[in-house]
């Protein structure tokens, strides 16, 4: 009686493989994402340079050699943040402005992915903290890498030229006043958004209400651009701050 092949296996093992390369692709993932996500709240709540790495991996229930096998440090991790969370700002900065909106339409919406509900990355809650690291970083000193500081102040150049740009034009098809200087403006409106968001987590942190609603805190702007007369203009000195 002829003896039967065996059966073939090798199918069946590389499904088994892949099946288990998948899970553990995964899991790196999720411990990646987790490290992340407890390293971005220990930065708010105790500052970027209290935080510890021992802190980061007992706060995400992983070893330091963990942490180590997915970042180089602390730094590593921070500008990580840093790029998920701005990724949506690059995105729009380098995305073509759309002819179809009014300038007024263009900036608001602008603004709004900032201050608003449906904002670019994610809840408000987590904009709001993520706006406040980096205006706190900003304004302390040896808090984070340079690295940090030289990413901050580029997103924040590119943002007021891209606001500048849109008032450019808004100025060109008469929507608002000549009489702006349209990077003085930008920056009081960045200015204008850093306030707002950081007088929203006070009050939040405070238990109080914070009673301006995003909308209503957009339209002043829109409507300071588009009614500023070259009479309300104050002293040289003092233009970059009064320009809107």
């Amino acid at each position: 009686m002829p003896l039967r092949p065996p059966p073939e296996t090798g199918h069946c093992n590389n499904q088994l493989d892949g099946n288990m390369a998948r899970r553990t692709k995964e899991q790196s993932e999720q411990t990646r994402n987790t490290l992340i996500d407890t390293s971005f709240r220990l930065f708010c709540e105790k500052g970027y340079s209290k935080t510890t790495l021992e802190e980061i991996a007992a706060a995400s229930g992983v070893t330091r050699g963990a942490l180590y096998w997915h970042f180089k440090g602390k730094e590593d991790i921070l500008v990580t943040i840093f790029n998920e969370k701005t990724k949506w700002l690059i995105d729009e900065l380098r995305s073509p402005i759309h002819d179809e909106m009014t300038m007024s339409q263009a900036i608001k919406s602008f603004i709004l992915k900032f201050i608003g509900p449906e904002g670019g990355a994610g809840t408000t809650a987590v904009r709001d903290r993520f706006g406040v690291l980096c205006v706190t970083m900003l304004f302390s000193h040896n808090a984070a890498p340079q690295l940090v500081y030289d990413m901050l102040a580029g997103i924040d150049r590119q943002l007021c030229e891209r606001i500048a740009e849109l008032i450019r034009r808004g100025q060109a098809s008469g929507e608002f006043s000549q009489g702006i200087v349209p990077i003085y403006a930008a920056k009081f409106i960045k200015l204008s958004v850093d306030g707002f968001i950081i007088n929203r987590i006070g009050n939040s942190i405070a238990g109080k209400k914070f009673v301006m609603e995003p909308e209503s805190m957009a339209d002043l702007i829109i409507g300071s651009l588009k009614s500023y007369s070259p009479e309300q203009r104050s002293a040289a000195p003092l233009q970059a701050v009064t320009e809107v």
